[in-house]
């Protein structure tokens, strides 16, 4: 329902602008009077001519439009086929009731219909556009391009050539050397005015609307302001039908000149975007090895300093704790090159870990496993072992006051909490633990590792993982 509602004013907005632009038009070249009229009879197709595509467009796109030719069926010739269907038979209706009924009309209807469809397809076009340079500018604000100038000269050249070309195979009546010249001259200005523009707002990261007012300058105001100029230097009643042929049938002409060269500045600044994700991929690739590389040595460090202190104390024990050792650190090394594990061999894992914390701490340590149904899910390796060596690392565990672990699954997050018992003192350390844990967790989810502490509990919830991460 939201996405209709921006669809409903995006079409209005520029329904009403373009029609009201067309009105302000007519009364200048004109009157005011004729102007009124012909916006009376002409009001209500002229007013469907452009609300119906902007809105089909709007409600059927999507960013991934050019992803592949399913979604450009659905972005652009679904709504472009239902435009050009509704405007058809409003195109029909509409001569009908003005000229009375005739089968001519049928075919009289069809340049809406196909204009209509056309529009639907500059919509998507500009939409994505605007979509794209909205993105870019969320996703870097580093973005350098050196965009050739030479390189939107030649696509100013074909275009216009095409253009020429149209208007000599058309058999144009106003296909003369000076209206052609005065587009020629017309569309030189509109191309380096987009240039530059461009240039600026990308550079400066500017908001989304600087593009929308850089096509309306570029398609409707240059155009006409050139036409009036013409008009009042030389008096020539001929250039008011000039005035009139740039403004409506040379729409297109200034259109795909601004959309072209919008298009190549998207292009170049996507092409910087890749590298620039490639080598932030790069940097976050070493930084995330970084970080999986602090846990193998101190988990070694911890456990061979308990193993001697064992060995010292009771050297049963210390047998025990040595093979229980051997197994989590096979472990340990089977999931060294993993970025991730599935929950299921992570609580596997974490059970012969305080079965090794066990041997070590006896009944001073009570652990509650209260996780089911595991297989949904994924989880970063060894970070129930780092949290268990935490609660480990920061209480006095004793007798008399014994450490309850207890794990389970709640909304995505595997949840571990323990009672408080705080050593006095606690020995500073590399940052390996729980913040080691935070670190890795941004390469893979914006969910956020979740820490609550009052006088009796201390909890940690741990994302979960869906199996496509």
């Amino acid at each position: 329902m939201k996405k209709i509602q921006k669809a409903l004013v995006y079409a209005l907005i520029v329904t009403v602008v373009i029609n009201g632009f067309g009105f302000i038009i007519n009364a200048i070249i004109y009157d005011l009077d004729k102007a009124t009229v012909d916006i009376l009879y002409i009001g209500p197709i002229s007013f469907a001519l452009f609300f119906v595509p902007c809105l089909f467009s709007a409600i059927y796109y999507q960013d991934s439009v050019f992803k592949n030719l399913k979604t450009i069926i659905k972005g652009i010739l679904k709504p472009g086929l239902f435009s050009f269907t509704i405007i058809y038979v409003l195109g029909f209706v509409f001569t009908v009731i003005k000229e009375g009924s005739n089968w001519s009309h049928l075919t009289i209807a069809l340049p809406f219909s196909v204009f209509a469809f056309l529009i639907s397809v500059f919509s998507v076009l500009i939409l994505f556009l605007l979509s794209k340079s909205n993105k870019l500018k969320k996703t870097s604000k580093a973005i350098q391009i050196r965009p050739s100038i030479t390189i939107v000269l030649v696509h100013f050249l074909w275009i216009t050539l095409a253009y020429f070309m149209l208007f000599h195979f058309g058999n144009f009546s106003l296909a003369k050397f000076h209206v052609l010249f005065n587009t020629f001259i017309s569309g030189l200005l509109v191309v380096l005015f987009v240039y530059f523009s461009f240039r600026y707002i990308y550079k400066n990261m500017k908001s989304k609307y600087w593009i929308i007012a850089i096509y309306f300058i570029a398609v409707f105001i240059i155009p006409f302001v050139l036409s009036l100029v013409n008009l009042y230097i030389t008096f020539d009643n001929i250039l008011i039908k000039i005035t009139r042929l740039l403004l409506f049938i040379s729409t297109p002409y200034f259109f795909f000149l601004t959309l072209a060269t919008h298009t190549y500045f998207i292009y170049l600044i996507n092409k910087q975007e890749k590298l620039n994700l490639k080598q932030i991929g790069l940097e976050a690739s070493l930084k995330y090895q970084q970080l999986k590389s602090q846990i193998s040595p101190h988990f070694l460090f911890n456990n061979i300093s308990v193993l001697t202190g064992l060995i010292e104390e009771n050297q049963e024990k210390a047998v025990k704790f040595s093979e229980d050792l051997s197994k989590v650190y096979r472990y340990f090394l089977d999931q060294e090159t993993q970025d991730l594990v599935t929950l299921k061999d992570e609580i596997s894992f974490a059970n012969k870990y305080i079965a090794l914390l066990k041997v070590r701490f006896e009944n001073t340590l009570i652990f509650n496993n209260k996780v089911e149904h595991a297989n949904a899910f994924y989880i970063l390796p060894m970070a129930l072992q780092q949290v268990f060596e935490n609660v480990v690392k920061h209480n006095e565990l004793s007798t008399d006051n014994p450490i309850t672990v207890a794990m389970s699954i709640d909304d995505n997050f595997i949840i571990v909490s323990n009672t408080l018992h705080p050593k006095l003192s606690t020995e500073t350390d590399k940052p390996t633990g729980l913040e080691n844990i935070k670190n890795r967790y941004t390469y893979f989810t914006d969910e956020k590792v979740i820490i609550d502490k009052d006088n009796n509990l201390f909890t940690i919830k741990l994302p979960l993982l869906k199996p496509e991460v």
